[in-house]
């Protein structure tokens, strides 16, 4: 009776600790940001609690109340789990009396694991029984239909679904099932996305089918011949229909080094002597903006923009002169007293003439969007904005004057020029412009290059504290991001792995290693034990993991606390699968 009662407590636990994860990743998966920024304040903390951490001390109450109910019995690796947060809560400490509340932010990039504990924990085989199969379906399928829907969760929706799908026993529901899903499965979202999620799409795709090829029954060559086939068709897909800006700025190797060329001899020479700004406020997070935070912050970057233009209008002009073939432009800086020369080719020269057009382009659409939010939102300065916002209109049409005079200039190598540009002006305004595409590139191997090159000079064997800003020196000096880093006084790494070695040091670059070689020995465990949705399960994960190499993935609530509990639950599930098999 007892151990009847007792399974029934732990059963309810398991449920309730699901529930809760499921219901915030659903709220994760449609309404991102928003949902994650749901907090309390609490009147003694100098910091929120957001949504997120609720749920994780929620969970956590409920883990230590099952292992009061079903104590573990301890070996190396519990230590090592608990020797890990141990690290964590200490770092989190230390930087918050150091540095402040956005330790605890920094912080979070290394307990969202805990997730892991709690999926693998609650997992429960028999919680998914035939009708919540059917719901979840269901579910999974229309939610990349909602408005609101977090793209890049549409991978891992994907394969969450298959694997529901292939659980069901019946055949006929079975396969009606995925025939419904296929019919439904945004092919054109597929290749037509982001660099970052075209990348982690092809790649997780690449895998799916490698996986599926090692689990039947085939033997080696015809295996090869199907890869490679399937593999260039993926390409010839991704080459028709993806933008082809994004294609042409992955490939393009060669032209995205002669770009970081171009500005690292601007970079090099600043670098030594450039003081960075002291920002006085550091904030934890940037909340959604209310309207006149919008209205605000957009006049704010307008006027930014116009800086940057009138600076670089100036170079440009002063600089300019054909000789040979070749142009000099002449870099100025303010507060130096030498001048740099650079030799540009006409096509770079006219590339940095389009960039400008496209800036000035940005920035009326960007004056627009404020006056059109002006009209509708009523507070005290509304005179006053309006007015800066009319100025700025002004000196966007003097900047089109001045452009107008540089650009005849340029005639003489008007070919070239159209050769360098390509059919860009012609392009559709929805899709991303090569050298808007290549910048942005850049954006994130400056401030890989500033990490690194921090992490050298500094050598920090247990990483920068938590709650130390990140900053990048070249993208100052560049006055990239100036808004950004501005008002938050930081910037995000854009590279999860890297982030966690700056800031844990060895013992991060020991995790890493660790987890690597915990994923690919299940992977293979998969293969062997035959099973097609132990692949789904990874291939979901992976896709998370790709794009965490290039943006802010698992540091982010609404990333990574999915991604931690699939996790667990996924090892939960192989376990399962293991003791099957032995049996």
């Amino acid at each position: 009776m007892k151990s009847h009662n007792k399974e029934n407590v732990l059963k309810s636990i398991d449920t309730l600790g699901l529930a809760l994860i499921g219901c915030l990743s659903l709220g994760y998966c449609l309404f991102s940001k928003r949902f994650a920024e749901l907090h309390i304040d609490i009147h003694f903390l100098d910091f929120p609690v957001f949504i997120g951490e609720i749920i994780l001390i929620l969970c956590l109450f409920l883990f230590i109340f099952k292992l009061s109910k079903q104590p573990l019995v301890l070996n190396f690796k519990h230590y090592l789990i608990f020797f890990y947060f141990f690290f964590v809560i200490v770092k989190a400490f230390y930087g918050y009396y150091t540095w402040g509340p956005l330790a605890f932010r920094h912080s979070a990039l290394f307990y969202y694991p805990v997730f892991a504990l709690f999926g693998y924990t609650f997992y429960r085989r028999e919680f998914f029984n035939i009708k919540l199969t059917f719901i979840l379906i269901i579910l999974l399928t229309l939610l990349p239909l909602f408005s609101y829907f977090y793209s890049y969760y549409l991978l891992p929706c994907i394969f969450l679904n298959l694997v529901l799908i292939f659980t069901l026993g019946v055949k006929k529901i079975k396969y009606t099932a995925l025939f419904l899903v296929t019919a439904l499965f945004p092919f054109k979202d597929f290749f037509d996305t982001s660099r970052t999620s075209l990348v982690a799409n092809i790649f997780t795709l690449v895998f799916v089918i490698f996986y599926i090829l090692c689990v039947i029954k085939i033997k080696k060559i015809y295996r090869l011949i199907v890869f490679l086939l399937i593999f260039f068709l993926i390409l010839i897909a991704a080459f028709e229909l993806a933008d082809n800006n994004a294609v042409k700025s992955i490939i393009d190797i060669e032209g995205l080094a002669d770009t970081y060329r171009y500005y690292d001899d601007y970079i090099t020479p600043r670098y030594d002597s450039f003081q960075m700004v002291e920002i006085e406020k550091v904030k934890v997070y940037n909340p959604e903006f209310k309207p006149e935070q919008e209205l605000n912050s957009k006049v704010d970057s307008v006027q930014v923009k116009i800086s940057q233009i009138e600076e670089e209008m100036k170079l440009v002009k002063t600089g300019f002169s054909t000789s040979k073939g070749r142009e000099r432009l002449e870099y100025e800086a303010e507060k130096e007293a030498k001048d740099i020369n650079r030799s540009l080719t006409a096509e770079k020269t006219a590339l940095v003439i389009e960039q400008l057009k496209n800036q000035i382009s940005e920035i009326k659409n960007d004056i627009f969007q404020a006056r059109d939010l002006l009209e509708n939102t009523e507070f005290q300065e509304k005179d006053k904005v309006m007015a800066e916002i009319d100025n700025m209109k002004s000196k966007v049409r003097l900047l089109e004057g001045k452009l107008e005079s540089i650009e005849p200039e340029l005639s003489k190598t008007e070919n070239r020029q159209q050769k360098a540009i390509g059919s860009e002006q012609n392009d559709a305004p929805s899709k991303r412009r090569l050298q808007a595409a290549v910048i942005n590139s850049l954006f994130r191997v400056f401030i890989w290059r500033d990490m690194v090159r921090e992490l050298r000079e500094s050598r920090p064997w247990f990483g920068f504290d938590f709650g130390k800003p990140l900053r990048s020196k070249s993208l100052e000096i560049l006055h990239w991001a100036d808004v950004d880093w501005k008002r938050d006084g930081w910037i995000t790494a854009h590279n999860s792995f890297l982030h966690i070695i700056y800031r844990s040091g060895l013992i991060g670059i020991v995790c890493l290693f660790s987890f690597a070689f915990m994923f690919i020995k299940n992977i293979i465990s998969g293969i062997k034990l035959k099973s097609l949705n132990i692949g789904f399960l990874f291939a979901a994960l992976l896709s998370w993991l790709v794009i965490g190499n290039f943006l802010v993935i698992l540091e982010l609530p609404y990333n990574a606390i999915c991604f931690w509990s699939l996790l667990g639950m996924t090892l939960a599930y192989i376990n399962g699968k293991k003791k099957s098999f032995i049996k």
